[in-house]
């Protein structure tokens, strides 16, 4: 095990795992008014199109899209590629080649991570250049794209087999509320959502966490990662299952157990983890353990009495100079077909479809026998900035 003596230095660890893998929690703002952001805290989830469940909102006249969304791709003629903004190489998942293979459209991604998927979007309506189709993330990247009400409108024909009304009003309601055009989250197409762990070393564990206060146990005692991007997150939902006061103190108490706080890949540091520098990584994500569990690294996972969700989504541009054939793909992602290769990605993670179930076996086995309290990590960006500035004030992190 590390004990580190310089406990406020921020561990950046290399590791075997590099690419785009890293993307699904590597911390995420939202871009800010187009500017480069800091990679705050969370990511977050998805959400779709504005309650008409048929798909003939708009004109009805540009993509033929009132029909089921696997359908409508033979109808009209295709552009060779759609550029992406994105957090992963959709081109190399099974959804992208899925894609390719019914519509014979590829997808081409620029790969941003920490809100500038969104960022540069902006910046680019900002001079009049329009490059990007899609932009991909999670929630909590589209502040500024919702602020400026360019997120187009999908139309998706199954939109409530995907994305549920009492989310929507919550993504409208408490995450977007403040912003200009709110209503827009209505149009954010859902991709999949990854579930919160505790991962740990099961050679050095014999005991794993199965509640938050069991991280404030002595065996832990300086054997404990965190990514101090994600400790505002912590803080949150910590608040919303208790309250303020007790987020307080449990922070507080967690920062007495002196632990290693990193920034960069999440990945990164469950390999930390996994080569014995901590026993346990206190922010990671059950899809992540699987996968490299799967690899051969030394890894486990286990839940607490609550877990945050960190939904991805598609936006589609509403200035994409492909924007038909952008609407495809997002109807695409959307049906039964694209949600299960979506789910696909990782170590299997969980589809937004109603008649689809997480198809890891592990994680599912434990949803259903568990039955844990799952919140989204979705946030607004007041919320962020408050959540950010008491926890430095607190911790200094």
């Amino acid at each position: 095990m590390v004990h580190d003596s310089h406990r406020r230095e921020f561990l950046k660890y290399g590791g075997v795992v590099t690419g785009t893998l890293l993307a699904g929690c590597a911390g995420g703002g939202d871009g800010g008014d187009g500017s480069s952001d800091d990679g705050g805290s969370d990511g977050s989830d998805g959400s779709s199109g504005d309650g008409s469940s048929d798909g003939t909102s708009g004109d009805g006249s540009s993509d033929g899209s009132s029909g089921e969304g696997d359908d409508t791709t033979q109808s009209q003629e295709m552009a060779e590629t759609i550029q992406m903004y994105g957090i992963d190489n959709f081109e190399d998942r099974a959804i992208g080649q899925g894609f390719a293979e019914k519509t014979g459209t590829s997808i081409e991604t620029t790969v941003l991570l920490g809100g500038e998927n969104s960022g540069r979007y902006i910046r680019e309506h900002q001079n009049d250049v329009h490059t990007a189709d899609i932009v991909q993330g999670f929630d909590q990247n589209n502040h500024p794209i919702i602020d400026e009400g360019l997120v187009g409108d999908p139309q998706l024909p199954n939109k409530r087999a995907v994305f549920s009304e009492d989310y929507e009003t919550y993504l409208e309601e408490e995450v977007f509320g403040n912003l200009e055009n709110p209503g827009q989250a209505g149009n954010l197409v859902p991709l999949c959502s990854i579930l919160s762990a505790f991962a740990y070393n099961p050679d050095l564990v014999d005991e794993p966490p199965q509640s938050y206060e069991d991280l404030l146990d002595d065996r832990f005692q300086d054997d404990i990662i965190m990514l101090s991007y994600n400790v505002d997150g912590w803080y949150d939902q910590l608040a919303r299952e208790h309250d303020e006061d007790y987020a307080t103190q449990f922070i507080q108490d967690l920062d007495d157990q002196n632990p290693q706080y990193m920034e960069g890949s999440p990945l990164a540091a469950l390999e930390a983890v996994g080569s014995g520098q901590a026993k346990v990584l206190g922010d990671s994500f059950a899809t992540h353990v699987e996968f490299m569990k799967g690899q051969g690294l030394p890894v486990d996972w286990s839940w607490g009495e609550f877990l945050w969700s960190q939904r991805w989504t598609l936006c589609l541009a509403d200035t994409a100079p492909r924007k038909e054939t952008a609407r495809q793909f997002c109807q695409f992602a959307a049906s039964e077909e694209g949600q299960e290769k979506m789910a696909q990605i990782f170590g299997g993670v969980q589809p937004f479809h109603e008649n689809l179930e997480h198809p890891n076996d592990n994680i599912r086995q434990a949803l259903e026998e568990q039955n844990p309290t799952i919140r989204p990590q979705a946030m607004s960006r007041e919320d962020e900035q408050y959540f950010e500035s008491r926890v430095e004030e607190l911790i200094g992190v």
